[in-house]
Parts: C-alpha cells; sequence; structure tokens
C-alpha cells in the first residue's frame, strides 16, 4: 500500500464522516448516537437531580491490584423523553437508570440525591456531574455501545469512496 493510497482513504474518511455526519441527522437520527459516549456526555445540556439507589464495591479483578476495591452507585433520575422534548409544558417525565463508578469511598448512602448530567436528546448517556464520578459505565454509556455501529458505516463508506476516487484519478503502480 503506497503513501497516496493511505492519503487517499484518510480524505475519503474525512469526507464519508462529514456525510455522516449531516445526512443521518436529516434522516431522524441524532448525533449523540453517532459519537462516542465520552464526547456526548461532556457536551450534555440536560441537568437534574438524581437519586441513590445502591451503592456498592467490589474487589478489583485487576492482577496488578490485588486488594483493591472498586466503588459503584446506581442512580435513578427523571427526564424528559426525546420524542417529546418539543411537545409543551405538560409533558411527562421517565425515569432512567444509570451506575457510575467512584474514585473511591466517598461517604455516599442509598437515599441520597446527586447532581446528573445527561444528553437530551439521549437521556440514557448520562452521569453524575460531579468530579468523584463522572460518566456512566450503564449501557449507552459504555465505551462498547451502538456508536461503533455508525463507525463501521463510516469505515465501509470511506473505503468505497476512496475506490471511486482511484477510479477517476491516477492508477498507482504497484
Amino acid at each position: 500500500m503506497s503513501v497516496k493510497r493511505v492519503l487517499r482513504f484518510l480524505l475519503s474518511l474525512l469526507i464519508a464522516g462529514t456525510l455522516l455526519m449531516v445526512i443521518v441527522p436529516l434522516v431522524g437520527i441524532p448525533r449523540s448516537h453517532l459519537l462516542p459516549p465520552a464526547m456526548v456526555w461532556n457536551a450534555a445540556q440536560g441537568k437534574t437531580t438524581g437519586l441513590i439507589v445502591k451503592y456498592t464495591n467490589e474487589a478489583t479483578n485487576n492482577p496488578f491490584k490485588i486488594g483493591d476495591r472498586i466503588y459503584y452507585i446506581r442512580y435513578e433520575f427523571k427526564a424528559v423523553p426525546p420524542e417529546e422534548l418539543n411537545a409543551g409544558a405538560h409533558v411527562k417525565r421517565q425515569l432512567y437508570q444509570g451506575r457510575v463508578r467512584l474514585t473511591g469511598d466517598v461517604g455516599v448512602k442509598p437515599g441520597q440525591t446527586v447532581p446528573v448530567r445527561y444528553e437530551l436528546t439521549y437521556p440514557e448517556i448520562s452521569g453524575v456531574d460531579d468530579p468523584r464520578a463522572g460518566i456512566g459505565c450503564y449501557g449507552p454509556s459504555a465505551w462498547f455501545s451502538g456508536w461503533l455501529i455508525w463507525l463501521g458505516v463510516c469505515l465501509v463508506l470511506s473505503y468505497g469512496i476512496m475506490l471511486l476516487i482511484e477510479r477517476f484519478s491516477h492508477v498507482e503502480d504497484f
């Protein structure tokens, strides 16, 4: 593979990513489904308070940190469902749940309230708005979630665009 071909692929990846970010929201799928959860959560605008439902600590399975503990809280919060964002003032809020890993034993108890930040168009991406917590590790907030499908679509589309560019550009010598 030559340098020119790699540059063509990078150019086609940029074109494919831009096309997806423009076309997919026009179809009705919000951008929050296309981007990594950490990027979505860092730009999240929704804020509310949540209730801690459960506080747990588990032994780590890291063989280099034997004896260390991992602390989690499970929380619930109510938010406006994405399909009813523009419905007006009389909107019934839906209950969402999340789980967050804490930096240590911070002394929280079930029943306490916590500040929650969430994405308005995808409330499942949420987390505790506190420097000791952060983004949730549940479902769509987790690293391996639905956005990876769109990454795959982008890579396949960029490969197709690269082949199209190669067809109409100068042929390389192998």
